[in-house]
Parts: structure tokens; C-alpha cells; sequence
């Protein structure tokens, strides 16, 4: 009897539509970018799941208040020490959605993660006049703490940034 390893490394002819005769996908580059590009998504989905989670216990707890504030104030960020940066959020509760604004030059439209309006997940972009560059944005509040983070490769080969704010205005 044939070792069936071997005979699985060797070379298999391809049918008319591109699968073996063992019926085996041939891997081509577009399969391969594709399955990447939605194991990125399935990874951001649940990763965003496990934040609303985490977010729902705090509430539970009774340490988390309701909704964003209107405006924050950056304490910490892994682009730099900003003193003046704020972030203003106004909310739309019958839309499930925020527009998000960055006073250092950026905005993004946001919407409710699960319900819940304290995780919002959406897109944005830079002013044009700092490059324009589109990015994707998540916000997660806990307490009168805002947790921030914003990515603008979207091929993920250079780390999002990451910044904490403090509730100001509510």
C-alpha cells in the first residue's frame, strides 16, 4: 500500500474548473487575499464583540455610565503628547449613530456596537489638508473614560493608533 503522505505531496492534474481530481481548491493569489482579508474582518468582529462584553459587565457593575460624553480630553496616545486635543461626540440615539470629531483634524461617523451605546465602531477621515486618509475607528466608554482606536493602513503592516481620553462635558 502507498504512504498517503506521499501521495498527497505529489503534483495533482486539474480539471476544467481548477479543483484536482481530489477536489481540492488550488490555492491562487485572489483566494488567498480574500480569505485573508475575512479572517481580518472576522478577527475585528469579534474582537469588538469581546469589547461590548467587557463594556456590558462594567455597566452591570454599575461603574459605567450610559452613552459618550460630549466632549474629552486626550491624556495619553501612542502618536504623541497632545495638551490641546479634544474629541466632541454628538449623538444621533434614534439612528444608533455619532459623528465623532477630532479637534487635531479628523471626523467619523460611528455606530452602536450590539445595542449598546457605549461601543461604537465606524469609519473616518483626516481633513484634506492633512492628507486626507480614510481610517477605521472604534471607541469603547468605561466609566468617564474613553479608549480610542484608529487605523489608517489597511493593510495592517504598521500598528493603529491608540489614545485615552477623560470626560470633560457630559
Amino acid at each position: 500500500m502507498q504512504n498517503p503522505a506521499r501521495w498527497a505531496l505529489r503534483p495533482q492534474p486539474l480539471t476544467e474548473n481548477g479543483v484536482t481530481a481530489r477536489h481540492d481548491p488550488v490555492p491562487t493569489p485572489e483566494r488567498i487575499c480574500c480569505f485573508h482579508e475575512e479572517n481580518i474582518v472576522k478577527f475585528r468582529q469579534f474582537g469588538l464583540k469581546i469589547i461590548a462584553a467587557s463594556a456590558a459587565l462594567i455597566a452591570l457593575s454599575g461603574t459605567a455610565q450610559a452613552g459618550f460624553c460630549q466632549k474629552y480630553k486626550q491624556t495619553r496616545s501612542n502618536a504623541g503628547a497632545c495638551a490641546n486635543c479634544f474629541v466632541l461626540i454628538r449623538s444621533f440615539p434614534e439612528k444608533q449613530l455619532y459623528a465623532v470629531t477630532g479637534t487635531n483634524g479628523w471626523y467619523a461617523e460611528l455606530v452602536w456596537v450590539e445595542g449598546d451605546d457605549s461601543v461604537a465602531t465606524g469609519a473616518g477621515k483626516w481633513r484634506d489638508e492633512l492628507g486626507g486618509t480614510p481610517f477605521e475607528l472604534d471607541l469603547v466608554q468605561q466609566g468617564s473614560e474613553l479608549s480610542m482606536v484608529m487605523n489608517d493602513d489597511p493593510k495592517r503592516q504598521q500598528p493603529p493608533i491608540t489614545a485615552k481620553f477623560r470626560c470633560v462635558q457630559r
